[in-house]
C-alpha cells in the first residue's frame, strides 16, 4: 500500500472518528441528529469546543441530512462550486495521546485529543445544478482529522485554517 493511500486511510479513519463522537452526544429535532462518539475521559469542554468550532461551522441539519459547503482557498473564500450533503453525520473526540509527558505537564499541557468526522454516505453537486451526483459509501469531502488540546486552561483546535467546509442547507 503507498504512503498516500495510507495517509488518506488514516485521515478518513479519524474523520469517522469525530463523527461517532458528535452522534453520541448531540440530539437534533426532526430529521438527523449529527452523533457523537465522546470517550469518557473526554473532557466536556473538549466536546463543546469541538461542537462550536468544527461541527456548527462545517455543517449545518437539512431535515434528513446533513449540508455543507468546500471552502477552496482559503478560511472566507467559498468561492468553490461544490456542495455536499451528509447522511448520518458523526463527530469522534477521543483523548489521544492517553498518558502526557512530563514535558507536556511542565509546558501547561492539560489535555489533548483528536477530532474525527464521518457519515454512512455523502453525495455532491456542483453549485447551482439542479441534479445531485450519486450517493457514495464513506464521508466523502475533504478528509478532515483535527487535534485539540487544552493548554493553561485555554482550548484549542488545531489545523482549523485546513478545515475546507462551512455549513449551508444546499437546495
Amino acid at each position: 500500500m503507498s504512503k498516500d493511500t495510507v495517509m488518506k486511510n488514516s485521515m478518513k479513519l479519524c474523520v469517522l472518528s469525530v463523527v461517532l463522537v458528535v452522534a453520541a452526544c448531540s440530539h437534533g429535532k426532526g430529521g438527523a441528529a449529527a452523533n457523537s462518539d465522546v470517550a469518557s475521559d473526554v473532557p466536556k469542554e473538549a466536546y463543546d469546543v469541538a461542537k462550536a468550532q468544527v461541527l456548527d461551522v462545517g455543517f449545518k441539519n437539512c431535515g434528513d441530512v446533513w449540508g455543507s459547503v468546500y471552502r477552496k482557498l482559503g478560511p472566507t473564500d467559498f468561492s468553490s462550486n461544490t456542495e455536499y450533503q451528509f447522511k448520518n453525520l458523526r463527530m469522534k473526540i477521543e483523548t489521544f495521546p492517553k498518558t502526557l509527558s512530563e514535558a507536556d505537564k511542565m509546558n501547561g499541557l492539560q489535555w489533548q485529543g483528536q477530532i474525527s468526522l464521518s457519515a454512512d454516505v455523502t453525495r455532491e453537486r456542483l453549485k447551482g445544478q439542479k441534479q445531485w451526483g450519486n450517493w457514495t459509501d464513506g464521508f466523502g469531502a475533504q478528509n478532515m482529522g483535527l487535534s485539540m488540546r487544552e493548554v493553561n486552561g485555554k482550548w484549542s483546535v488545531l489545523g482549523l485554517n485546513y478545515f475546507g467546509l462551512r455549513a449551508a442547507c444546499p437546495n
